[in-house]
Parts: structure tokens; sequence; C-alpha cells
């Protein structure tokens, strides 16, 4: 197992990538779990006045028990505890957790055992994330019971990484780069009616994320929301579209000829459905629709792992990720405030170290390894 000095870099490299931070969250939560072993990581951005207005988390039941706990719990008497998360940014610096923060109420209130117990929350590392003028959000690592609880050192690296993060969370995206699957898929299931059989959990928390551009009370709450809510699943009107279509080629459409996919960005990323029939059945009424969902993220997300295992420069990954996305070097030196020479150099170097002779190919080799 690699040390934590030797997985710091990749972190800092990842919040350099000039990412939007609402994408860069999803990776950078996943990233942390190869520093600072944890179950699940959650990531809550706040306002002005400390509440919550976007949230992510990594829990498999996520999209049961976020809106559960934005409906029942957000600033409710914080579940019958003295004090919520949202309090944290307010009066604490540093790490600390949620038996030392909240108290010696925690595992007795109603938060504790109808939201974070079932979700395997027992403990939990608290930091406060925030630049040189505001606060941006919270992030909460968890571990289950009986696990080991977070020790000093383990706070101390969460400490460590909080300018590196802020950095990457508080910035929009700088550069267009294409999508790549994130390699996060899920499976919806409906029958001709388009009413819902079986959604797969991490479907579940797909469908959720494509229909929540943001995750709050305002949102998950409004009843205005262009979807169908069935059992406490938002259904978009695309998705009974696509079932539509399954079925009209069945019935020999040509119209319908192509296959049925909706593709669909937000600020999580690109998600993509595909429909098809899951089986056949002896009753064609009865037969089931598939559809499967991926999430995509943007190509540097995808290739930072790469980038880390190069040992590339902070200045190398950002010339690399603008060659990729097909900036010229004039318009790197421009973007990076250096010479076009240095930008040439650096280029150079890169062919080098992967062994090619032409920007085309140091692209490819940069791409596929």
């Amino acid at each position: 197992m690699q040390s934590a000095s030797s997985l710091l870099p990749r972190i800092k490299q990842l919040c350099n990538l000039g990412i939007d931070g609402q994408t860069l969250v999803p990776t950078l939560l996943r990233e942390l779990h190869e520093v600072i072993p944890s179950w699940a990581n959650t990531f809550m951005w706040v306002d002005a006045r400390y509440a919550i207005t976007n949230m992510y988390d990594e829990s498999p039941d996520a999209a049961y028990y976020v809106p559960l706990y934005l409906k029942q719990f957000h600033d409710k008497e914080k579940g019958r505890i003295k004090r919520g998360c949202n309090e944290l940014p307010r009066t604490h610096k540093g790490v600390t957790t949620t038996e030392g923060f909240v108290g010696e109420d925690f595992y007795r209130s109603e938060l504790y055992q109808e939201i974070l117990r079932p979700m395997n929350y027992h403990h939990s590392a608290l930091t406060v994330v925030q630049d040189e003028h505001n606060h941006i959000g919270v992030l909460a690592l968890h571990r289950c019971k009986g696990d080991a609880e977070f020790t000093d050192n383990e706070k101390r690296l969460l400490a460590d990484l909080m300018p590196h993060v802020a950095h990457g969370l508080n910035r929009p995206g700088e550069i267009e780069t294409p999508f790549a699957d994130s390699g996060e898929s899920g499976l919806l299931v409906f029958n001709q009616r388009g009413t819902v059989e079986y959604i797969s959990p991490q479907g579940s928390w797909l469908l959720f994320l494509a229909t929540h551009p943001t995750i709050s009370v305002a949102t998950v709450c409004d009843p205005r929301a262009d979807v169908a809510v069935v059992d406490d699943v938002a259904i978009p009107p695309q998705i009974k579209r696509l079932c539509n279509q399954v079925v009209g080629v069945a019935n020999g459409d040509k119209e319908l000829a192509a296959p049925p996919v909706w593709r669909h960005n937000n600020s999580w990323g690109g998600f993509t459905f595909r429909a098809y029939w899951l089986k056949e059945s002896d009753c064609p009424e009865t037969a089931l629709i598939g559809i499967t969902i991926e999430r995509q993220v943007p190509l540097p997300l995808k290739l930072s792992r790469r980038f880390a295992e190069l040992s590339l420069t902070p200045k190398q990954t950002q010339i690399a990720m603008l060659l990729i996305a097909g900036q010229t070097y004039n318009d790197i030196a421009e973007r990076l405030h250096i010479s076009t020479h240095t930008v040439i150099d650096h280029v150079r170097k890169l062919q080098e170290k992967l062994d090619v002779s032409s920007r085309s190919e140091l692209v490819a080799a940069l791409m596929t390894g």
C-alpha cells in the first residue's frame, strides 16, 4: 500500500486541473480514501449565512437518505442535538469529530438513529473548507461502527490538504475538455407504461444527480420541478420518452429506428441513458424495458491518475491538459502567463519522458498510456 506522503501530490494535482469545483467533488472525495481510509465521504457547500446550498454524498443509499435529511432534519432542531454541521464554519477551525463537536448527545439523537446510523456513519472527521475570504463548505469523512477513530496524524493530514481543496473547489471551469466515462453506471427497469419496476442503488443515485443540478432543501422539496415523483424517485419526462421509443421500434415505427438514447449534462457531469428490451417475454405486454445510466466526467479527471503516475510537475500537468483540449502553443502561453518558448520546452520534455516525437503522438500517449 502506498504511503500517505506519496498520495498527497495526487490530491494536490487534482485540485489544480482547472475543473469546475462541483464537477470535481465526486472524484476528489473518492481520491481522499487513498490518503485517509473511510467508509464514505460527504461535502456540503454553505452560503454566507452558513446554510447548506448544495451537497454530495458517497453512501450507497445517498439517494434515499440525503433527501430525507434535507426534508426532515436539516435546520429542524438539528435532529434533537445541540449543534448542526452548518454551525461548524461559524464556531470552529481545524479538524474535529462528530463526538467532539456535537457532544455526548450525538449517538442518542434522532439524526444519528434515523439517518447516520442506517448509512453506517459512526465516526466522522469534520473540517471547514475556506479560502482567504469565504467559507466554501464542510468536508466530512465517515467510518463505520467498530472502525478505528480518526487519529491525530490523520487529522493533521486532512488539515494540510485543506488549502489545496479550497483552491480546487472555489473556481469555475477554466478549459473546455471532452467528457470520458467515469466507470459509474446503474440500471433502471420500467414497464411499458413507464412505471418504475426496479432501480439499482447506483442507478438511483445517478438518476438523482441527473435530475438535481444542485442538492438542497430548495431543490429537493421544490414541487415545481419538471419531474414525476414515484415512490420518492424523480423520473424526468425524457425517461418515459425512451420507453415509448423502445415500444415504437418494436411496433415497426420506422421514424424511431435510431437507438433510444438520451444525453444530459449538468454540474455533476454528463449522463447517458440507453433503453432496450430487458428480456423477451411470452406475453409482449409484460416485457420490461431496461435503461442503463452512465456518468461521464471531464477528461482531465479521468487522466489525473495517469498524470500522477507519470510524476508530471504541476506546470507540465497544466500544459498536458491544454494540449489535450486542442489549445495551440500560443494559446497555452497566454493562458499560463509564460512565453511560447517555455511552453515548447515543456512539451519537448514531455515528449522525451513518454518517448514520442510529435504533438499528436504525445497527446495519444497522455490519453492512452
